[in-house]
Formats: C-alpha cells, structure tokens, sequence
C-alpha cells in the first residue's frame, strides 16, 4: 500500500516539476500545471547547508 502511494506523490512531483497536463480528477479536462522547481539538494547546497549548522554551533560554543 506505501508503495502505491509513493508512486503517486512521485507522479505528481514529476507533473509539477517538468509542467505537464494531467486530469485532477477522472471527470476533469486535461490541466496544463506550470513547470515548478521543487526543492532539492545537490552537492553545492548540502556543503552550504553543512558550513551554515556548524556556523551556528560554534556562535553558541
């Protein structure tokens, strides 16, 4: 049952990520979704995200 449900909300990320059409109901007319960027990390963000906690820790030590 978990897995059915990931892979909708991971069909529905993919909509919205790339701003393709899909019905939100079975009775809707195709609805094209604008291409959104979801948040996400990459290699860049996570070194960021890392020198800003450690930042932090050492302001409170």
């Amino acid at each position: 049952m978990e897995s059915c449900a990931r892979q909708e909300v991971q069909r529905i990320a993919s909509i919205h990520q790339l701003g393709l059409k899909d019905r939100p109901n079975p009775k809707s007319r195709d609805v094209q979704y604008p291409k959104r960027v979801l948040f996400g990390l990459n290699s860049d963000n996570e070194g960021l995200i890392k020198d800003i906690i450690l930042q932090s820790f050492q302001k409170r030590s």
